[in-house]
């Protein structure tokens, strides 16, 4: 007798009988169980990609409470990066530039126009005549996230009625920022506003350590980077709600970073500056620093103010905007940590305040 029996069916039912047929035999009760378990705990499972998928799709609709985990998964897996799109290249002397021309920069909350001039700068080719004003920093600088007549440089442009470039760069550290100011051979600069994060220190400091050159990676290297970063973009089973415990698991089991006190990143920065090619007695300096909303705090302004006060560091016209009490967290993004048009427009009226006499 040949018997042809599903195994995912067997049960302890005798069979007689000669002829050749195939069995299908019920289902037992713990079977049923097993199989509506799994059937249940797919469902929830596909229910809370999906979930997570309209809070990425949605940002302002996400609870509190979870916001956090969100933003973590969202900066670390989710975001595009300026830096490996179309709309940047490799630099052999700074890592990687913006590239001249137009491009779009497109992330969960936005889709901005950047119009590059012929410097790899995110502003127009005439505000690289002799501009009064050059603003150097990094992403914030440049107009992460908003339009670019909504960035803090264009606006104080228009508000202090005097050409202002923006030499922001996405992920520019001081030391970087001071390099590409040397390249550009700017003159007649008045005042230099050097935007800074916490993240330039790391930057600063292998800069200072490598006796004032700065180590730039290959081309290999950038075309690496790209390829691995954009690869995040494409869409698998399940992603988010793995990205999103990988990032959370991550975060649980990894050391905290080292904190870098104010002192030592304030010190780092006036050895980077340092190498400015410029003339101290008449450029006017200005310094602040912008972090996620929850950090924004003076303590690195205050510790400027009193570092150059002393007979290391004075010789420097400088000048510290203190945003502690101003950026809100109504002016960031939900699930980006950059600041907004709201954002760029309180700190385009801050440093306003302290050009005056420029703008006079």
């Amino acid at each position: 007798m040949l018997i042809n029996v599903c195994p995912c069916y067997l049960t302890n039912l005798k069979i007689t009988g000669q002829s050749n047929k195939t069995v299908i035999l019920p289902l037992t009760e713990s079977r049923k169980t097993l199989f509506i378990n799994a059937v249940t705990f797919l469902s929830l499972v596909l229910l809370v990609e999906f979930l997570l998928f309209l809070g990425l799709v949605f940002p302002s609709s996400i609870p509190s409470f979870l916001l956090s985990p969100y933003r973590l998964y969202y900066q670390s897996s989710d975001r595009n990066i300026i830096q490996v799109t179309p709309c940047a290249q490799y630099d052999s002397g700074l890592f990687y530039m913006l590239k001249p021309g137009t491009c779009f920069f497109e992330n969960r909350e936005f889709n901005v126009e950047n119009r590059i001039n012929m410097a790899g700068l995110r502003d127009d080719d005439a505000s690289l005549q002799n501009p009064s004003v050059v603003v150097l920093g990094d992403s914030y600088a440049m107009g992460w996230g908003v339009n670019q007549d909504e960035a803090f440089p264009q606006l104080l442009e228009e508000t202090i009625e005097k050409p202002v470039l923006n030499a922001g760069i996405s992920s520019f550290g001081t030391a970087r920022a001071v390099k590409l100011f040397n390249r550009l051979n700017l003159s007649d600069v008045r005042a230099i506003i050097f935007q800074y994060h916490a993240n330039d220190f790391e930057e600063n400091e292998t800069f200072i350590k490598h006796d004032y050159k700065l180590p730039i990676r290959s081309k290999e290297t950038y075309d690496s980077l790209c390829k691995n970063i954009n690869e995040r973009e494409d869409y698998y089973p399940l992603k988010h709600l793995y990205g999103l415990t990988k990032a959370v698991s991550r975060k649980l089991l990894n050391k905290p970073p080292k904190v870098i006190s104010d002192v030592t990143s304030a010190q780092a920065f006036f050895e980077v500056i340092n190498h400015l090619k410029i003339n101290r007695d008449s450029v006017q300096i200005l310094v602040f620093k912008v972090d996620d909303y929850d950090r924004i705090n003076d303590s690195f302004a205050l510790t400027i103010d009193s570092l150059s006060n002393t007979p290391t560091y004075s010789g420097w016209n400088i000048k510290t905007i203190k945003l502690e009490g101003v950026l809100l967290q109504d002016d960031y993004f939900v699930l980006d940590d950059h600041i907004n048009a709201q954002g760029h427009l309180k700190i385009a009226q801050k440093l306003a305040q302290s050009l005056k006499p420029i703008s006079d």
